[in-house]
């Protein structure tokens, strides 16, 4: 399996498969939405708020603000 290039930032597969190995340890899918979210967390290459994960991560579902 060969790396993931997402935006110019080549995610390895391992960790891919690690997530996914974890996810499954905890009877959880590691679904596209979540390896959208790892892609945007290894793209940005340093730590980041919620605001620029949701400015980053095209097509990342946003909830409607609590109490709306």
């Amino acid at each position: 399996m060969s790396a993931q290039e997402t935006n110019g930032t080549l995610v390895p597969p391992s960790v891919h498969e690690a997530i996914g190995l974890r996810l499954a340890g905890l009877d959880q899918r590691y679904t596209p939405m979540r390896r959208v979210l790892v892609e945007t967390l290894a793209q940005a290459g340093h730590p980041v708020t919620i605001p620029e994960i949701l400015s980053s991560a095209l097509g990342c579902p946003r909830a409607a603000p609590i109490g709306t």
